[in-house]
């Protein structure tokens, strides 16, 4: 029985690339090539393969239409926003995510921004680093603690709610957005998250943290009314959310996927949900 041929187009180096190919199962023949290829090599490579599978999630609509063996797209990555699904459905291909598969490295990075932003860890890192230890910093108005503050989450999907799940350590207040998810589901249950409308919860959180994909249905119901919201000078520490580039994800022109903005000079609050 012939194997089943596989392209693996990926900008990973090689020794990651390496591994992944490591886990093929027994009948599977795998071809990596750098993502960066001429299109004309990557047709010539897609006219007989079975399977694509793409880190990261893009590929240009001509090879796609050379494909014409292909059983499964396999992106390596959680978002479609790089793939045209009109064209796969059109050509009766099936795409597949990995959706998860960076909800705990995003959430855990989530965490570091938000402490990084309320503790001012740029602003001590510059100062050490020109010899200067500043004992009082920590007390100054523009530094926070996260404990008893309300962090709320826009997005409250696979890493919405593994933010949920770290916050919950620092003895935060969660609270979110997201009018695809069900309060009754046990895993949000379990979190003591509170389910609230987007106006009230750009209102009365002290940390906003942004998890959605980039697709327009998502932008033109949250991503408006939360950068009018940042746009209030009085509230948001950093500005303009979309002018944060160490925070942003997705591509230049595209709103991020994530950010965390933070309100200035809030007391700690320490209230409960019931």
């Amino acid at each position: 029985m012939p194997l089943a041929k596989v392209v693996f187009f990926t900008s990973l180096s090689q020794e990651i690339a390496s591994l992944v190919v490591s886990f093929a199962p027994p009948g599977f023949q795998v071809q990596t090539r750098s993502s960066a290829s001429p299109d004309d090599e990557k047709m010539d490579l897609v006219r007989d393969a079975d399977f694509l599978l793409l880190f990261p999630a893009s590929i240009a609509d001509r090879v796609l239409e050379e494909a014409r063996r292909l059983k499964l797209i396999q992106l390596m990555s959680a978002g479609y926003d790089g793939m045209n699904l009109s064209l796969t459905r059109k050509l009766g291909i099936p795409v597949a995510n990995n959706g998860g598969a960076n909800s705990v490295a995003v959430a855990e990075q989530t965490i570091l921004l938000i402490l990084a932003l309320y503790r001012r860890l740029n602003r001590y890192l510059a100062a050490v680093r020109e010899g200067q230890w500043p004992r009082t910093g920590n007390v100054s108005p523009d530094t926070h603690e996260l404990e008893g503050k309300t962090v709320g989450i826009v997005g409250f999907g696979n890493i919405g709610r593994q933010v949920a799940r770290r916050l919950r350590a620092f003895d935060a207040l969660i609270q979110y957005y997201d009018p695809f998810v069900s309060p009754t589901e046990p895993d949000v249950k379990a979190l003591d998250a509170r389910p609230v409308s987007l106006e009230e919860l750009l209102k009365t959180s002290d940390v906003v943290t942004i998890h959605t994909p980039p697709r327009p249905c998502v932008r033109s119901c949250s991503m408006d009314p939360i950068a009018a919201w940042c746009g209030s000078a009085p509230r948001c520490w950093c500005g303009q959310w979309w002018k944060m580039p160490r925070i942003r994800s997705g591509s230049p022109k595209s709103p991020p996927q994530r950010c965390a903005t933070i309100r200035r000079g809030l007391p700690t609050r320490r209230r409960r949900w019931r």
